[in-house]
């Protein structure tokens, strides 16, 4: 759904085909991770009615109590159905050669959203993934090394692109103060294996929004925590809150 200027993307909701297929290497699939479709879609939802909030609680500043007015909405979303039937033409577009992405569905989601943008509208993309329950740690990988890597703003990517890596782990730690689960703190990390960028000829959804010059970064969720943000909405929304304070401080 289209309808705002941060863009919440689930790919891995579903099965899809990796890249081997139509590499020569071995054939992969990706599996499909767990909540990553409803997350999204709530924190869309939630990232909206936080700016609707915010917004109606200015008018009534502005016109001294007020309340007649309609807030945009903030926040769009991109989701696969985990109900699809598999089809290997369906490419992964988060592991996906120059050649193949601009067929995948992502990428003409993703210019669609941009085409949607006014010219007041800053834009924003995050990716939301699954990854398995470490042993010794509950991290959120927070993959933002496509924005140190390829920001196409030189004169000010640098700068950028460390504040954004720097803010973005402590508004998510922020955003999961006293929270545990299996016993272990919930921290982001931006330090991490999940980097949100390859490299040689391969690119991530992270990678393709920032040279299209939109701000981008992935959240590798570990499955508990996953699973604790589906069941507690409460949590959620507070993530999302975080996100929309990332958002305006940082990349407004």
């Amino acid at each position: 759904m289209i309808q705002g200027p941060i863009f919440i993307t689930a790919a891995h909701s579903t099965k899809l085909q990796r890249l081997g297929l139509y590499s020569g290497d071995k054939n992969r699939i990706h599996l499909r991770e767990e909540w990553v479709a409803y997350l999204a879609i709530r924190l869309a939802y939630h990232l909206s009615k936080i700016h609707s909030e915010k917004k109606k609680e200015e008018a009534k500043e502005e016109s001294k109590g007020s309340n007649l007015v309609a807030a945009e909405k903030l926040a769009s979303f991109m989701v696969w159905s985990k109900d699809k039937p598999f089809n290997k033409d369906d490419i992964d577009p988060n592991y996906i050669n120059a050649k193949l992405y601009p067929q995948s569905h992502f990428y003409q989601g993703l210019r669609k959203w941009i085409s949607s943008l006014s010219e007041n509208d800053v834009p924003f993309h995050i990716d939301i993934h699954g990854k398995i329950d470490r042993k010794t740690d509950r991290n959120i990988d927070i993959g933002i090394d496509s924005m140190h890597q390829e920001w196409p703003y030189p004169d000010k990517g640098s700068v950028f692109a460390k504040e954004l890596d720097i803010l973005s782990i402590e508004y998510i730690n922020n955003a999961f103060v006293g929270v545990k689960c299996d016993d272990m703190d919930v921290t982001g990390v931006t330090e991490c294996y999940l980097s949100g960028y390859w490299g040689a000829g391969i690119l991530t959804m992270t990678t393709q929004a920032v040279l299209l010059g939109v701000p981008s970064f992935q959240l590798e969720i570990p499955r508990s925590v996953r699973k604790a943000l589906s069941l507690d909405d409460d949590l959620l929304r507070k993530l999302a809150l975080n996100i929309y304070n990332l958002y305006s401080d940082v990349v407004c």
